[in-house]
């Protein structure tokens, strides 16, 4: 439900049958609430950057399934467990199921789980679950379909000067971790109480590539999303994701 933008050269790699936490937030004309991609994250424009490519790790992810088997679709919250693993796409892809959650049931209090109040998107999710809150509305549990993630900068243990590891909550302290991610940015309706649709997010763009940084919170050191960017591709996305590939 969320998605930031921070333009490097990049691939899409994400894709969400939802408004997208990790993740695309949109101002939503029906209803004059914001909407997101992973979960319902703000997108933020930015000046485009070029970095080079280095090299990744790219897997088909995650989406599609029985309604039945939806994290979003129960009661509780998933488990975020996975958040807890320097494997940045395991980290991610546990956030972005949390974040699918929380837009289905919406509690701004939740927010601080799945993305650091220094995030560029934090303020814009917060705002989006208050007023999704405030009104009863919620989104539909359908998850977010990632086709494509890549890692372009695995975390490391972090040291002292002295050499000693250092901890966190008792956990092993890491440096950021970085993916490329695409996602499907489609139009998703906004339901009531009574699950009846009565608004709809902004139409969405297809498939969207973004640049998302990961880091640990101090209070438990589990990852957290600090920044969602988008990427600018130049030429199609299958076609970069295949220069992504060619690096491995």
């Amino acid at each position: 439900m969320f998605t930031m933008t921070s333009s490097v050269t990049g691939t899409r790699a994400m894709r969400r049958k939802r408004t997208t936490l990790f993740i695309t937030s949109l101002l939503a004309v029906s209803t004059g609430l914001m909407a997101g991609a992973p979960g319902a994250l703000a997108r933020q424009s930015e000046p485009a950057t070029h970095r080079p490519v280095k090299k990744v790790t790219t897997t088909t992810v995650m989406g599609g399934g029985s309604p039945s088997t939806w994290p979003a679709a129960k009661p509780k919250p998933p488990s975020l467990a996975g958040a807890y693993s320097p494997n940045m796409k395991t980290a991610f892809l546990a956030l972005v199921r949390y974040s699918d959650w929380v837009g289905t049931h919406p509690n701004p209090k939740l927010v601080k789980n799945y993305v650091t109040p220094a995030s560029n998107v934090y303020s814009a999710q917060v705002y989006l679950m208050t007023q999704m809150a405030k009104r009863h509305l919620h989104l539909p549990p359908t998850p977010s379909q990632i086709d494509f993630v890549a890692v372009i900068k695995q975390p490391t243990l972090r040291r002292s000067k002295s050499g000693r590891l250092l901890m966190l909550a008792g956990k092993r302290a890491y440096t950021q971790g970085t993916l490329d991610v695409v996602i499907e940015e489609t139009t998703e309706p906004y339901l009531n109480a009574a699950n009846h649709i009565v608004g709809h997010t902004p139409g969405g763009h297809g498939a969207e590539a973004w640049n998302v940084t990961l880091v640990q919170r101090d209070v438990n050191g589990q990852f957290v999303i600090e920044g969602f960017y988008a990427i600018t591709v130049h030429g199609s996305i299958s076609r970069w994701e295949e220069r992504i590939a060619k690096t491995l």
